[in-house]
């Protein structure tokens, strides 16, 4: 795990569904760890928004995730 780049993975092991908050739980702590990962020493961190859409259901199978802190600023970091 660096600063540029946080990967994060689950795998599907109930009854062949990824429940939907699941997936989401692992989308905001990858964002939360970059976002942790690139604060200034003393700095704290907390979601701030977060929007998720299902194009289809997640079976069979290991779900990966990674995040990229695209905004850099003052007192926010976006990932």
């Amino acid at each position: 795990m660096a600063p540029e780049l946080v990967r994060g993975r689950l795998r599907c092991t109930a009854s062949g569904l990824l429940h939907g908050r699941a997936v989401m739980s692992l989308a905001d702590t990858v964002g939360a760890v970059c976002a942790l990962l690139n604060l200034p020493p003393g700095a704290g961190t907390a979601t701030v928004d977060s929007a998720t859409n299902f194009p289809c259901a997640v079976g069979d199978g290991t779900l990966h995730a990674e995040a990229r802190p695209s905004h850099m600023r003052r007192s926010f970091i976006g990932a």
